[in-house]
């Protein structure tokens, strides 16, 4: 995973004039002037939505966390928040670099790009991880209480942020703030065949490791966790919990495919570029537009994930109502809470307990 578009002034980036064959210059300013206006402004968007909504998880997590009681669920989800949380403290650094130049020193460049990129690969991960859990306690719901799941769940989250530890670390090593066209830009600092060749395996490694496997894995998960939950439907007299538990997993599985594969599509094109499969100016300007507004909506999963994983949950909603009659004075709590938090509460006793693990992540 590389750092954001806007640090990249790459041969493949430049808005000063690239040569294509026929000796054509290729003047990408106006890509420069939309990258400035949209990305800042987006960037912004993103930042505040995901720090105040993960930071709400975390707190609503916390307590859980620290009693013994806490499941596997709790574990990922509350990793899950923290790595979303690593993700978008770095894109104000980025939002500020899209606009002017980067400006905050050398030592910053490589713990903010670090960062990003462990940030990244993390949320990934445990998203990944979910999927597993909730197959293994929907499908595998005997065999599963066999094992020390707690245990488990500790044990893969170490894995998982030492996996993204260690992917990142080219990316600290590498980039340094150099000058490009008189602006200071953080970037890998590498000859520019080398730097050909750091963009191209980098652009493959995010289409293997952050979208290809990801989607394999939740692809079987959730196929195989409908297909259980339908077969299961008949016996169950709680059908409507079923029926909602199926919606959400399109929900996850939807949510996931429009955020990420329109950005890993345009770095596939990127990356035939970098081949030279496809040269021109025009289609050089297209995927430099398409990349800018791709990776600012696959973002913007990072900011939906509190809601998807968290919010839906009644146990989690639970929480956050408990939460807000603690920090809000009693009036202000209007009857329509209190109904709500009697019907979610009464919803949760009725569940059995396979029905709580297996859909509290839900």
């Amino acid at each position: 995973m590389t750092t954001p578009w806007v640090s990249h002034d790459d041969e493949n980036y430049t808005y000063d004039y690239t040569y294509y064959p026929g000796n054509e210059p290729c003047k990408k300013d106006n890509v420069k002037e939309f990258g400035s206006t949209f990305i800042p402004a987006l960037y912004s968007i993103v930042f505040i939505t995901g720090l105040i909504g993960n930071l709400l998880v975390i707190r609503i997590l916390w307590p859980l966390i620290c009693k013994a009681t806490h499941t596997m669920t709790d574990i990922y989800l509350f990793n899950l928040a923290f790595s979303d949380l690593l993700f978008v403290i770095t894109l104000p650094f980025w939002a500020y670099t899209a606009a002017y130049q980067w400006i905050f020193g050398e030592v910053l460049c490589k713990l903010i790009s670090w960062t990003y990129v462990i940030g990244f690969y993390s949320s990934i991960f445990f998203i990944t991880a979910m999927s597993v859990e909730r197959y293994l306690a929907i499908v595998h719901a005997i065999k599963a209480k066999k094992i020390q799941r707690l245990q488990s769940g500790i044990t893969l989250s170490c894995i998982i942020w030492a996996a993204a530890f260690i992917i990142s670390v080219p990316e600290a090593h590498f980039n340094k703030v150099e000058i490009e066209n008189i602006h200071k830009t953080c970037r890998p600092s590498m000859d520019s065949e080398t730097l050909k060749q750091w963009k191209l395996a980098h652009n493959f490694e995010i289409n293997i490791l952050g979208l290809l496997i990801p989607l394999i894995i939740m692809i079987f998960c959730y196929s195989r966790i409908i297909k259980t939950l339908l077969r299961k439907m008949t016996f169950c007299p709680q059908v409507w919990k079923r029926r909602r538990a199926i919606r959400l997993i399109f929900i996850v599985m939807i949510v996931f495919l429009i955020f990420w594969i329109p950005y890993n599509i345009s770095l596939l094109l990127r990356s035939l570029e970098i081949l030279e499969v496809y040269v021109s100016c025009s289609f050089s300007k297209g995927i430099d537009i398409s990349l800018q507004l791709t990776e600012t909506i696959a973002f913007v999963h990072c900011c939906l994930n509190p809601f998807i994983y968290v919010f839906v949950g009644i146990k989690f909603k639970n929480y956050l109502y408990e939460l807000i009659k603690n920090c809000l004075p009693s009036f202000m709590i209007c009857d329509i809470c209190h109904s709500s938090r009697r019907d979610s509460v009464t919803s949760s006793q009725t569940m059995s307990s396979y029905d709580h693990s297996a859909f509290i992540a839900l």
